[in-house]
């Protein structure tokens, strides 16, 4: 039973990896902008684009992956750690598509 969870939960993560890497530049921006508009149709941006947020999003389920199948499983021995908080901010911002967003923020920090 365990086995097929664990299916179904990849099989989850790389659908809504794929659907990130398709429509997040929809889903995230003002494509109705001119600035949006020309870079759209640039083949680099949009490779750039499909793979940043298809690696963002993978990254995140990774991360939720490990957290319930290696962390809280089995749950008679499971105890939050602060690590483990790392872990399901990383998760929690990759399944909403919104690591790719956040670490180019943390990038731009002075």
């Amino acid at each position: 039973m365990l086995c097929l969870a664990k299916v179904v939960f990849v099989l989850v993560g790389v659908g809504f990896s794929v659907f990130y890497a398709c429509k997040a530049v929809d889903v995230f921006t003002d494509t109705n902008s001119e600035f949006i508009k020309t870079k759209m149709k640039l083949a680099s941006w949009r490779f750039h684009q499909y793979w940043l947020n298809f690696v963002g999003s993978l990254t995140g389920w990774a991360a939720a992956y490990y957290f319930v199948f290696c962390r809280l499983h089995p749950l008679s021995s499971f105890s939050l750690k602060i690590e483990d908080t790392v872990v399901i901010l990383i998760a929690v911002l990759g399944i909403t598509g919104l690591l790719p967003y956040t670490l180019s923020k943390l990038s731009s920090l002075k």
